[in-house]
């Protein structure tokens, strides 16, 4: 064989290799999963001490709006325009609330504002007229989380070490709970806690519920190695503990409801992955966020989310921004979310993308899923940001920590 005959066949093989090499990375890496889903929820939990296997999925319907289509930015606002003192769907005014950084905000039993300030290591309740005090005169420093019981009587405090208290302001009284329990919540009437009790080796990871102070632990469903993907987020109608999500394609995420007492339950099927989910007041329903692969940004859907309802009515609200933006109303009727202007790329992967961007607050219909513009917030900074949103009890005042400056600021409704 001549040399330039071994010169073609080399080079012929070598761009062979390149073409399956490149085919290889496509299939394996960019190639979008064709398995058709299911169309009806069915899925078995299992016995207790393990995830339950993933079940079948559930008929999604849009809704009639665009997410963040056609608005003006709050910083330029148009020369004559009226600010409204409530929210009425146009420029609102904004009062501050909070002066500082603030940790971890709540409303508490007589419609305050409690909250932790990390720098002074202190509880705080600022009450409807505008005075300060003190939760407890104890200091509690290198808080890494705070998490409340409902109307703020006690709070669950999680420490680096992994260290853990719960703190009864109404007996200023301090429990140690166990150093394996993480990523707390508490029941709607406060009486029970939930969380993830983390051991040395997989086979010790479990879902557990206790008393508040610690006692009377209960063993609820064993986490093995899927601890990361199982959120403890307590239903308030107390059937539903935590949620297992598990990627089944590209663009579609299973979430698996997990009850205490060894239920059945149906799963939900996401248009999406990413998933973070808020209940409504009565846990009838679930508000939740999640990104697709076109761009990779946010969208809130709505779904029933108890018993056989389960993933039934699963409506897109046309919003792009995450559940953890949003607050539901005590009636069970609405829920309002701060909604970011524009999101760029990536943003749901990327949350930090869109912490500069100014909020509008909408305002959904929970029973119709209606969606409107409540408030083009104006104030003292030129854009706000929701990092955490609270509602009054009386629902006139919507509350809000700001992403940007750490500080509370509210609007009347």
């Amino acid at each position: 064989m001549n040399e330039k005959l071994k010169r073609i066949i080399i080079i012929s093989l070598f761009v062979l290799f390149v073409i399956g090499a490149v085919y290889l990375l496509y299939y394996f890496f960019f190639k979008q999963p064709t398995t058709a889903l299911p169309a009806f929820n069915q899925n078995q939990n299992g016995a207790i001490g393990q995830l339950p296997s993933t079940g079948m999925g559930n008929v999604n319907r849009v809704g009639n709006i665009n997410a963040n289509a056609g608005l003006p930015t709050v910083n330029q606002i148009p020369e004559g325009t009226v600010v409204s003192a409530t929210a009425q769907g146009g420029y609102t005014q904004v009062n501050r609330v909070t002066d500082g950084l603030i940790t971890a905000p709540a409303i508490g039993a007589g419609g305050s504002v409690d909250y932790f300030n990390s720098a002074e290591g202190r509880f705080y309740r600022q009450n409807a007229d505008g005075t300060v005090s003190q939760l407890t005169s104890q200091r509690f420093y290198n808080v890494s989380k705070v998490t409340w019981s409902p109307n703020a009587a006690s709070a669950i405090l999680e420490y680096p070490d992994g260290s853990n208290i719960l703190y009864d302001f109404s007996k200023n009284k301090q429990y140690t709970l166990p150093k394996e329990m993480q990523s707390f919540a508490f029941s709607k009437a406060g009486g029970e806690i939930a969380a993830a009790a983390i051991g040395p080796r997989d086979e010790n990871n479990w879902i557990v519920t206790s008393n508040p102070d610690g006692s009377n632990i209960q063993f609820v469903e064993r986490l093995g190695a899927n601890a990361a993907d199982v959120d403890i987020n307590w239903s308030p109608n107390g059937q539903v503990v935590a949620m297992f999500r598990q990627n089944i394609s590209a663009d579609n995420q299973e979430i698996i409801f997990i009850g205490r007492n060894e239920e059945n339950f149906k799963s939900l099927i996401t248009n999406g992955r990413g998933f973070e989910g808020k209940w409504t007041a009565a846990g009838d329903k679930l508000l939740y966020s999640v990104y697709n692969s076109d761009d990779l940004k946010p969208k809130l859907w709505l779904t029933s989310a108890s018993g056989d309802n389960i993933g039934l009515n699963n409506i897109s609200l046309g919003l792009a921004t995450w559940s953890s933006k949003c607050v539901m109303s005590a009636d069970n009727t609405s829920a309002y979310c701060g909604v970011p202007q524009d999101l760029p790329f990536g943003s749901g992967l990327y949350p930090e993308l869109a912490k500069d961007n100014p909020d509008l607050i909408y305002k959904i219909n929970l029973t119709t899923a209606q969606v409107s513009l409540l408030a083009q917030p104006v104030g003292d900074q030129n854009i706000y940001s929701v990092k955490q949103m609270l509602l009054s009890p009386d629902e006139k005042t919507l509350y809000w920590q700001d992403a940007i400056t750490g500080k509370m600021f509210d609007i009347k409704l």
